[in-house]
């Protein structure tokens, strides 16, 4: 059996603001990423620094500003 592994950047939507997500998805993507995953969380995990970004307007401008990741 053969096996096609991809390895992709993960954008970790309680960690970090949407613009530094979009900065490291196209840097991802300039070192050879393939693919991008991110999260979907309704409040962020902790109470002071943590982000709650909108995942879904998140994932359609980061499509726009890459061009090579897949689906």
């Amino acid at each position: 059996m053969t096996r096609n592994n991809t390895l992709g950047y993960w954008a970790a939507q309680e960690q970090y603001s949407m613009a530094n997500l979009f900065e490291f998805a196209k840097e991802a993507e300039r070192c050879g990423f393939t693919t991008a995953m991110t999260s979907d969380h309704f409040h962020p995990w902790w109470h002071d620094n943590g982000y709650g970004n909108f995942t879904w307007v998140w994932i359609a401008a980061a499509a726009e500003r890459t061009k090579n990741y897949s689906s």
